[in-house]
């Protein structure tokens, strides 16, 4: 058992590179019909947020439009299981409020059946910030001496991503619309992790005829990258008495300008297994200017709405 927990200091040399996406496309919730409905309002219902989830949803609008989305609350829970050593998880509670959409929408008297709309909104924030130590006594690497375990856990994760751009519907009649925007994503992420753990003898237990020893495993992670970004949009819309049918394409983002820097170092030094003294490790890396590459992939919406005719 004192060797598991010791050698868990080694995950921390352990990397995956792997490709990943944000969660679902769609599910992003911009007003309080959205939010209901896990953002399945590609078929109807989508109101000022039309821009994002269907362009052609655009053309509902009979006069011009200023809106700001009431605040949304977000509360979230994430544990970092193993933190810091075996069964010593680390717990973060976070609450945040923020304005999420404003939006302006209005047609133009010489166009009547062309709706314009601006908008910009907040897609996506995350802002974690987690600090946590804990001391205590073992007896790990060296069995049979008192010795003080430290271990140190600093975490920060801000994650932005705000979009904002223009988008215009035509009312072919008054059953089918269609539409399209073109909107910016500016994306940012600063990113900071530092595990440090600290084996070493409390002080006046060891015997003069043995020399004084430490333990430590240290890895610390710093990442900045911004990325901006255009995404085109496609909607069509038709309705046919209580029935709303709707489909949107999103057209895959093309990279505008953004890079990254980041720092990396490992340290592993008088660390034993069975007895034996392993190599010490010591590695530090780091990149500026790196090229960033946040996709939003080509994605397809279909839906349908109802609206019974007691309303």
């Amino acid at each position: 058992m004192k060797k598991a927990s010791f050698i868990i200091l080694f995950h921390l040399l352990s990397n995956i590179i792997l490709l990943a996406q944000p969660g679902n496309y769609w599910s992003v919730s911009f007003n309080s019909e959205a939010s209901l409905l896990a953002g399945a309002v590609v078929g109807g219902n989508s109101d000022i947020t039309s821009i994002y989830y269907n362009p052609a949803g655009i053309a509902e609008i009979e006069d011009k439009k200023f809106a700001l989305n009431a605040n949304l609350f977000n509360l979230s829970y994430t544990k970092y299981k193993n933190a810091l050593g075996t069964g010593l998880d680390v717990d973060y509670l976070g609450f945040t409020v923020q304005p999420r959409f404003i939006s302006f929408m209005f047609k133009l008297k010489k166009a009547e059946k062309l709706i314009w709309q601006f908008a910009i909104f907040n897609r996506n924030d995350k802002r974690i910030s987690v600090y946590d130590q804990i001391e205590k006594p073992v007896q790990l690497v060296k069995p049979g001496f008192e010795e003080n375990y430290t271990g140190n856990f600093d975490f920060v994760n801000d994650y932005l991503d705000s979009w904002g751009g223009f988008g215009v519907a035509y009312k072919i009649n008054e059953k089918f619309t269609i539409g399209g925007s073109l909107l910016f994503s500016v994306k940012s992420l600063n990113y900071m992790s530092l595990i440090n753990v600290n084996v070493h003898p409390i002080r006046g237990s060891l015997p003069d005829t043995v020399d004084y020893y430490t333990a430590i495993s240290s890895n610390y992670e710093k990442l900045y990258f911004y990325d901006v970004r255009a995404i085109g949009k496609l909607g069509i819309r038709y309705q046919i008495n209580q029935f709303g049918f709707g489909l949107n394409l999103n057209i895959p983002s093309v990279r505008l300008i953004g890079d990254s820097n980041m720092k990396r170092s490992i340290s592993n030094t008088g660390i034993y297994d069975n007895g034996e003294k392993i190599e010490d490790v010591y590695l530090n890396e780091s990149a500026k200017y790196l090229k960033s590459g946040f996709k939003d992939p080509f994605s397809v919406s279909l839906g349908m709405a109802y609206k019974s005719l007691s309303g």
